[in-house]
């Protein structure tokens, strides 16, 4: 067994420190396939910290040659050339990454560089991959069979088949392990499922019926299983079969409920559960919602089992007796809810509902909170209407009771505290039975610039910070 260490991590916060240092140290050619499992370090005051986007730790002998903290596993992550690590005895050495639980990854090569002036001392290094953490089922993946450049990546592709947890670089004896760089590439595993099934089925009564299907990639089918429950009224699940869809004939009230799909596999920890609700109706297509404007005209139908009858409904009042109910030049007191009762002489009467409502207008709402300093100009807005609605737009911008323009955008040149305080847009259109409202707030800051300016990216970071105390409100007038 290996004795290991391991260095925390520091999830990395905006530019990462690998970014900036890789346009540096990173030109040479990289592996054919995968990405970099990206890992940086920094040395300061004999400390070492790591940068990890995905939270990888670092794992490998622990200590140096001489115990220098300058030279510990960590120098080889460094995007340095003039750093190595350099083990603490001729006994083989080893550095990698611990990738966290799950799969792993499928390790597609690596960049190696050797230290300055001892170059033979990777002849012989392999580069293996593991899933125990004691590393007892280590997998030898590469083989380093000559001597390599140092001050520069040398890139190996890696074809290898297997997932790993764990991937490292580990050192002939005699040698030191003197590295200098190492980076490794992977890729991760596709996910188990890639088709899920609709969660919601509806079916006539009588008819026969498909749940699913549920569709595993195509590496993991020839181990993956699927399973299908029934959850029976006890709140028990009755396992029916395996497959990836389930299939019932003649389907009856008694057929309704959750049907539960379980997909496993060996090399996944947790199997993946999908419910499919099962609604058996006299109705095998419900209405639908409908979005349409003034002066248009809107469908809504419902399809039946033979022998059902329909009526339909508004504000409480029966309006049709057919299948399909078409309303025709839309006014504003067309818009609402609209019911079908849905009947058969065999069944128990059913109620569905679908609503008639107006698109949005507006596709881009103004931000809804402006910093600026005093004696600068802003521009508030602007709303961005659909391309269809722009030319009959109307905009009315008001502050403090008084209409301030009538354009998508209102810019305020030389503020004064006195244009501090919520700007309110309304946006119409003769085609929109509503106005859509949306509320603007200037503030200015109670401080006096920093030497040099401040910038505004500064006050939109201290902006970001109220959070939830500003958010836009889009109201239907």
């Amino acid at each position: 067994m290996k004795k290991r260490c391991r260095i925390s991590t520091i999830a990395a916060a905006g530019l990462s420190v690998a970014f900036a240092l890789g346009m540096a140290f990173g030109a040479g050619a990289q592996p054919d396939e995968g990405e970099w499992l990206e890992v940086v370090t920094t040395f300061a005051d004999d400390t070492w910290s790591v940068d990890s986007p995905e939270g990888f730790e670092i794992i490998g002998t622990d200590s140096s040659w001489g115990d220098s903290p300058a030279n510990y596993i960590q120098a080889a992550f460094d995007q340095d050339f003039e750093t190595f690590f350099d083990a603490p005895t001729g006994d083989p050495a080893w550095l990698g990454l611990d990738l966290g639980p799950g799969l792993g990854r499928r390790i597609t090569g690596i960049r190696y560089a050797p230290r300055d002036g001892h170059e033979d001392r990777g002849v012989g290094a392999t580069i293996q991959g593991a899933n125990e953490a004691d590393l007892g089922d280590a997998e030898v993946l590469l083989t380093l069979e000559e001597e390599q450049s140092s001050g520069e990546w040398s890139t190996f592709n890696i074809d290898h088949d297997d997932y790993f947890r764990y991937v490292f670089y580990e050192g002939p004896d005699d040698a030191h392990t003197d590295i200098s760089g190492i980076e490794f590439y992977g890729e991760e595993p596709p996910p188990l499922v890639v088709t899920t099934p609709d969660e919601l089925v509806t079916v006539g009564e009588g008819a026969d019926v498909t749940l699913g299907p549920v569709e595993v990639h195509d590496e993991w089918a020839d181990e993956a299983e699927i399973e299908w429950y029934y959850a029976m009224g006890t709140g028990d699940e009755e396992l029916l079969g395996t497959g990836t869809t389930w299939q019932i004939s003649d389907t009856s009230s008694d057929d309704e409920g959750i049907y539960t799909a379980v997909v496993s596999h060996p090399m996944f920890e947790d199997d993946e559960e999908f419910e499919v609700e099962l609604v058996v109706s006299i109705v095998t297509s419900p209405p639908e919602d409908q979005e349409e404007l003034l002066g248009s005209d809107a469908l809504f139908s419902v399809t039946a089992i033979d022998g059902a009858t329909f009526e339909w409904f508004f504000e409480g009042e029966s309006i049709s007796e057919q299948r399909i109910l078409v309303i025709e030049d839309i006014t504003v007191d067309d818009y609402g809810t609209y019911t079908v009762e849905v009947r058969h002489e065999d069944y128990t009467d059913e109620e569905w509902q679908a609503e008639l409502r107006a698109p949005d207008l507006v596709e881009i709402a103004p931000d809804p909170v402006v910093g600026v300093r005093e004696g600068e100009e802003v521009t508030l807005g602007p709303a961005l209407v659909y391309s269809d609605f722009e030319a009959d737009a109307t905009y009315s911008w008001i502050f403090e009771g008084t209409e301030v323009s009538t354009d998508p955008e209102h810019v305020i040149t030389d503020v004064a505290r006195e244009d501090e305080g919520v700007y309110t847009l309304t946006v119409g259109h003769p085609s929109f039975p509503f106005d859509e409202e949306f509320e603007v707030e200037v503030l200015i800051p109670p401080f006096a610039p920093a030497a040099g300016g401040l910038g505004l990216g500064v006050l939109a970071g201290a902006f970001a910070l109220l959070g939830g105390a500003y958010g836009i409100r889009r109201m239907r007038k």
